[in-house]
């Protein structure tokens, strides 16, 4: 099978074919991608050993994954056309059906304090919340509402994953190492999606209390 003749396939379209009567033919397909572009290949129907792997304009292999599984691309590497190969292998579920999602993504500025509440809506997507942090600052994340499936990463300024957890899970005191732009980022595991909301509260700006005295609240 030739490359330059590959069938021309549209992004957040279902594909879709068998592997013919041997159930081992391989199916060749293309498509534009970008930098950076961040993909979910979303399976809706194949067999466990039977499989799709995704080529870059080079003819390099960036993944390969079987048939009953979803795979997610972070970032593509480069500008130009890719090729997605499905390969069977005589398996009894003969058919393929797939679709190349290109997800929401929400990036925006945060306050420390304010509080959020937004939804994954779509398989792949990531909600990105930027804020302004200074080393030595000590924060706490109040998780309000959400599902275990459904995560929060923190990222510092020079791109180090200071957490990952569950984002209906508190996080208890943290401080910051760095100055600079933090982010936030909400992201759904595999094909959860649903509501969220949290906020970040700064230790600076407990409120005083006297020893001695009642403390209330809700």
């Amino acid at each position: 099978l030739d490359f330059a003749d590959a069938i021309d396939i549209n992004l957040d379209t279902e594909i879709s074919g068998n592997f013919g009567e041997s159930g081992r033919e391989a199916h060749i397909y293309k498509f534009n991608g970008t930098e950076g572009q961040l993909l979910y290949f979303k399976r809706n129907d194949g067999d466990y050993n039977n499989y799709y792997n995704l080529y870059n304009p080079a003819g390099e292999l960036v993944f390969y994954q079987r048939l009953n599984a979803d795979y997610q691309v972070q970032q593509l590497p480069s500008d130009g056309e890719y090729t997605l190969v499905f390969q069977g292998t005589g398996r009894s579920n003969n058919n393929y059906n797939l679709t190349i999602v290109t997800p929401e993504l929400l990036d925006e500025a945060y306050t420390i304090g304010d509080t959020i509440s937004s939804s994954i809506s779509e398989e792949g997507e990531e909600d990105t919340y930027t804020f302004e942090g200074i080393a030595g600052q000590r924060l706490w994340f109040d998780s309000l509402t959400g599902i275990g499936n459904i995560s929060a990463k923190l990222y510092s300024p020079s791109g180090i994953n200071i957490w990952n957890h569950s984002i209906n899970v508190n996080k208890a005191p943290f401080d910051l190492n760095e100055t600079g732009d933090y982010r936030l980022v909400v992201d759904g595991s595999n094909r959860n999606i649903g509501d969220y909301s949290f906020r970040l509260l700064d230790f600076a700006d407990a409120i005083d209390i006297n020893l001695d005295t009642e403390i209330s609240g809700n």
